[in-house]
């Protein structure tokens, strides 16, 4: 049996500080593991601004990892958000998109696994403007969360929705089911509607196949809110469950990164982390899929994770 594990980005520091990477490559080929390496992974690993920590890590995460992410977090959740288009609103659904910049996307997507392999980092150029439009997402993100904390500890029935015919309606945010919808109604209608920048991969990829004010349909509200099947939208509705719970903590820049990482546990068997604010958002959010193992917490301050590793495996 293949045993597919995922580490989050703060395990392969914790490898490389301890020296581990040798030992805990055995332990995963000894034990049948499949590791799952993410852009996310890649992306926060090229931010760190010390050229030997990021050279270190990027070699913890190119000898560890086994399979690598084909295609971007951003391009699943479109894909899922298009198919209940497809199945909800076809008259929404533009027949004949343009694929030529999808295309191009998905083949840098691939290109930047090639250049990880090759152990080639890119420039502080080619990095800006990821880590700029990244800057103004997760600002974005964390300014919301504030605002929605506030209002769940206020009065969260009270929240208010304005449709795009101009109408306003209450929505109690206090309910986790209802808060991810909600999440993805603002999300999504930032990212085609109100062009965000910070939402700009999301556009990328699902407003060639969208006819021209499809998200300003008075119907908008409904297709989110009431009929969007949960259960055919598990990477949007569980980076919305984990902002909910990640609002019962204090927000953090790390939250945003942290919601896109969640979409890697729906994939693995083994989860794993060293960061206790995530753990108990995700393990909180885990809860709504009772068929899913739960993530796992490491001892980040123990002296070794191999160690910790090797009792995970053995369990």
């Amino acid at each position: 049996m293949i045993v597919k594990v995922y580490f989050d980005t703060n395990i392969y520091r914790f490898i490389t500080e301890r020296d581990e990477i040798h030992r805990v490559a055995m332990q995963l080929n000894q034990s049948g593991c499949r590791l799952l390496a993410s852009a996310g992974n890649l992306l926060e690993t090229y931010a760190i601004k010390s050229l030997t920590i990021r050279s270190q890590e990027l070699e913890a995460i190119i000898r560890l990892g086994n399979q690598f992410q084909d295609h971007p977090e951003s391009y699943l959740h479109a894909l899922e958000v298009r198919r209940e288009i497809k199945r909800l609103r076809p008259r929404w659904i533009n027949i004949a998109p343009r694929r030529k910049k999808e295309r191009f996307y998905l083949k840098n997507h691939l290109a930047l696994w090639v250049q990880a392999r090759a152990r080639v980092l890119p420039s502080a150029t080619a990095f800006a403007a990821y880590s700029r439009d990244a800057e103004q997402g997760i600002a974005s993100i964390q300014e919301t969360q504030k605002d929605l904390r506030t209002s769940l500890h206020t009065a969260p029935s009270d929240f208010q929705l304005l449709t795009p015919d101009g109408q306003t309606f209450s929505v109690n945010l206090d309910d986790p089911e209802l808060y991810w919808r909600v999440e993805g109604l603002l999300a999504w209608h930032h990212a085609i509607v109100k062009r965000a920048s910070a939402s700009r991969d999301y556009a990328d990829w699902l407003e060639p196949y969208l006819r021209p004010n499809s998200f300003s349909d008075p119907s908008y509200p409904d297709f989110w809110l009431r009929e969007v099947s949960a259960a055919a939208m598990p990477l949007n509705r569980l980076t919305g469950l984990v902002s909910f719970y990640q609002l019962k903590q204090k927000i953090t820049h790390g939250n945003a990164a942290d919601q896109i990482h969640a979409s890697c546990w729906l994939e693995s068997d083994l989860f794993i982390t060293a960061d206790r604010g995530f753990y108990e958002a995700l393990a909180a959010a885990a809860q709504h899929y009772p068929h899913r193992p739960l993530p796992i917490l490491v001892d980040r301050a123990a002296p070794s994770f191999a160690s910790q590793l090797e009792k995970i495996l053995a369990a």
